[in-house]
């Protein structure tokens, strides 16, 4: 070659590369007139991207010069593709406006993700399910949940038998429950979260250390917050589910404008399963049998009437009938003819107005009333061995109680909740928020009283709380620093009567009268070191009340315990979070700290004849780590990873009321696994089956180490819950233009001995498909 060869090469290379241009500009949400931060901007075709600052600024440089597509997204929020021709060595600006998405049910306008993204970024350690991804596919909400980082939702059996949510090693009453930001302990037992259908849901908030005072509740640190869907416009969302095992869903969604100012809104959910599953029974090894008496028959049905044209941005009126039939399984004995039924109606009036006094000032205002009733019935004459013999009742009748039953337990409850936040300026804002609730128990079992010769379960309860709440927000160095301070107090009053199951005196107890006045404390921290990069810190003191049925029980089986203290905590959370974009791929990731000192625990524990009752028993220290990632491995292909591990300790020195040393000190805390996490993958290609259709192949895998369900006193012990790793894979099918989905899953792919919620056994391989129509209005 020569060198005038060489010196050609090199000054053609040389203008090539200088024929570039720089692309600079601002994305902004035109609702708000805002920036967006952290949007994605992309150059079709070529391997350049960026994303926007905290002032939605951007700049992509070395640019080709010539035409090019230049694509602007952002989750919950409208793509936008725009043309432009660069010239060499220009500089190129590009200012764009994106609007809110009309998401997962087509056409229809739904509120996009701008508030989901914004919890995610406040100070309180938050994860945030879009449980619109997941609606096309046969799950339950709490399977859905059970996919959160931190969170196990372990259960007793299949479809409708009893569940325990555990964050961070807090579990069962210790996680509050909010639905649309309203407690869901008036229920009861009445109603649980697997009675919603995922079509009716937006979001789900799972708040793992301090709850926002705008909740108004009480706590121990945790909590779920389930976001239903509030679409503009008129819709229709059906979905039929079938699955192994006789699982029967339906469920209808819909909404119709009825003026221009009002719109009503109707759902109803029908379940229905067999359960009937083969089992290996983890108190007779060898043992196989299949659950004979585990049917189920629930439906939900709910009105909602939503004004616009108020002084309240939105007033909503809704009503909510929850009815459910189950029989009991039994697994230590073979029940064959006890069951249990529920009924549940509510009524919710709320409104809400933000942005009055000039923009200065949130009010949310509601009032909740529900009653509730369950029933056990359990009169049999005889009890069934394994082997099909039977015995006499030990006690005449009754397969599981003392004496026989036929309740109707019945709860009452009244409680009003308001919130107002006004700010001060851009920089502070204050908020207040009071819950007032009084509720009664009353129960009922003529029979068991008739067969005992006196009142052994009608013993009735008065339970009043409430809850205030004061914090103030302050934004520092240009919002890169959000404090958040705040203060509770907690006024508690109950009156009942202690149990006379085992007293033989026709006299009836003295009523207890229990009063209690508590405060806490809280602060939560988060920092933005870089656009991409923030951390949290946060701290608090909180308490949680005792809950109707820890105070009063369920009038039999359950001996009431009105002189209850409320549980108290110490919390700290720390955590480091990530959301970044690697070329035009985006990428997150989290890792969290936690440690928790938990006094006073309410616990439940054995009595006489068979029965049980609360009592103040246990101090708890919990500490462990929690970390998650997630991203687009490829444009087809979305990866996700996470895991926590929790140390949970019992750390009561002495056995309570003496000084007797506490031979579980220092042990963990038993049925409370301590490792765990999961992986999934999806792939997803568009026209694949046929012309505007999206298909998404996925696969999961779910891990517990094995733990113990009792102390764990020596190595040699068989008490323990065997590790389990579990897979699923399914694909699901979706034509949005026709508004019709279809998904089929295999959950326990490798069809696992799982065992569970104090050593249950969960149902083997199974299968489930799913059908899903969505009507829009203007479709």
């Amino acid at each position: 070659m020569t060198i005038r060869t060489v010196l050609l090469s090199f000054l053609l290379t040389t203008t090539a590369s200088a024929q570039t241009a720089t692309l600079v500009g601002r994305v902004i949400d035109p609702a708000v007139e805002g920036p967006l931060s952290g949007a994605t901007i992309t150059v079709v075709g070529l391997s350049l991207g960026t994303a926007t600052e905290d002032d939605g600024t951007y700049r992509i440089e070395a640019v080709p010069a010539g035409q090019h597509t230049v694509r602007f997204s952002f989750v919950g929020y409208v793509s936008l593709d725009t043309t432009i021709v660069l010239t060499n060595n220009a500089v190129f600006r590009l200012d764009v406006a994106l609007n809110e998405s009309e998401i997962a049910l087509g056409d229809v306008t739904v509120q996009g993700n701008r508030e989901a993204v914004a919890i995610r970024q406040s100070p309180f350690a938050v994860t945030v399910l879009d449980a619109q991804r997941l609606a096309g596919r046969g799950l339950t909400l709490d399977e859905a949940i059970a996919r959160v980082s931190g969170v196990q939702v372990r259960r007793s059996g299949g479809l409708g038998s009893a569940s325990v949510f555990s964050i961070r090693g807090l579990e069962g009453e210790r996680v509050q429950v909010y639905i649309n930001g309203n407690a869901s302990d008036l229920s009861g037992n009445a109603f649980s979260l697997d009675n919603l259908p995922l079509q009716l849901i937006e979001r789900v908030e799972v708040y793992k250390g301090i709850v926002p005072a705008t909740f108004g509740g009480d706590g121990l640190g945790s909590a779920i917050n389930v976001v239903t869907i509030h679409p503009e416009g008129g819709y229709f969302d059906a979905g039929y589910t079938v699955g192994s095992f006789g699982q029967h869903q339906v469920a209808l969604v819909g909404q119709r404008p009825i003026a221009s100012d009002t719109e009503l809104a109707a759902t109803l959910n029908v379940d229905w399963a067999a359960n009937d599953y083969t089992m290996e029974n983890p108190f007779r090894p060898g043992l196989v049998v299949q659950r004979d008496h585990d049917q189920l028959r629930r439906v939900l049905g709910g009105l909602a009437l939503h004004l616009h044209q108020t002084w309240f941005d939105k007033v909503a009126i809704e009503a909510g009938l929850v009815f459910t039939e189950r029989q009991i399984q039994g697994v230590q004995t073979n029940i064959q003819h006890a069951r249990v039924s529920s009924g549940l109606g509510v009524v919710v009036m709320e409104g809400v107005r933000e942005g009055a006094l000039g923009g200065r000032l949130d009010v949310r205002t509601g009032l909740v009333g529900g009653i509730t009733n369950a029933a056990l019935l359990d009169t049999s004459a005889v009890r069934y061995e394994w082997d099909g013999a039977t015995r006499p009742s030990p006690n005449g009748r009754g397969e599981i109680g003392f004496f026989p039953s036929d309740s109707d337990n019945r709860i009452v409850l009244v409680r009003w909740r308001g919130a107002t936040t006004y700010r001060f300026s851009d920089r502070h804002a204050l908020s207040a928020t009071a819950v007032l609730d009084r509720n009664a128990f009353r129960p009922s079992n003529p029979l068991a009283n008739a067969f005992a010769g006196r009142n052994v379960s009608d013993n009735p309860g008065d339970q009043a709380s409430a809850v205030v709440g004061l914090s103030h927000e302050w934004q520092m160095l240009g919002g890169r620093l959000t404090n958040i301070i705040g203060t509770r107090g907690y006024a508690y009053w109950a009156e009942g009567t202690p149990s006379s199951l085992f007293n033989p005196s026709a006299t009836a107890p003295e009523q207890v009268r229990n009063r209690t006045f508590t405060a806490g404390a809280s602060e939560a921290i988060r920092y933005h070191f870089t656009r991409s990069i923030l951390g949290k810190a946060s701290v608090e003191l909180a308490h949680r009340l005792p809950a109707t049925a820890e105070l009063f029980g369920d009038g039999l089986l359950i001996l009431a315990a009105p002189n209850l203290r409320p549980e108290r905590a110490v919390n700290l959370n720390i955590g480091v979070q990530i959301d970044t974009n690697i070329g035009s791929r985006r990428l997150q990731a989290e890792v969290s700290a936690f440690w928790s000192r938990l006094t006073d625990m309410i616990r439940l524990g054995p009595g006489l004849g068979g029965t049980a009752a609360y009592s103040n028993l246990g101090a708890v220290r919990i500490a462990g780590v929690e970390a998650e990632v997630q991203g687009d491995v490829t444009n087809w292909l979305f990866a996700r990873a996470y895991g926590t591990y929790q140390d949970a300790r019992d750390v009561l020195a002495t056995t309570p009321g003496t000084s007797v040393p506490n031979p579980t000190h220092g042990l963990r805390i038993p049925n409370l696994p301590y490792l765990y996490g999961g992986l999934s993958a999806e792939v997803y290609r568009n026209d694949f089956f046929s012309k505007g259709s999206r298909a998404k192949v996925f696969y999961e895998s779910l891990f517990t180490e094995e733990y113990f369900f009792a102390f764990e006193v020596s190595r040699r012990q068989e008490r323990r819950i065997p590790r389990a790793f579990t897979h699923n894979v399914g694909v699901e099918v979706a034509w949005l233009k026709q508004g019709f989905t279809i998904s089929a899953e295999v959950q326990n792919l490798t069809d696992a001995n799982i065992l569970n919620l104090f050593n249950q056994p969960l149902p083997g391989r199974a299968l489930r498909l799913k059908l899903r129509y969505t009507l829009i209005g203007n479709r």
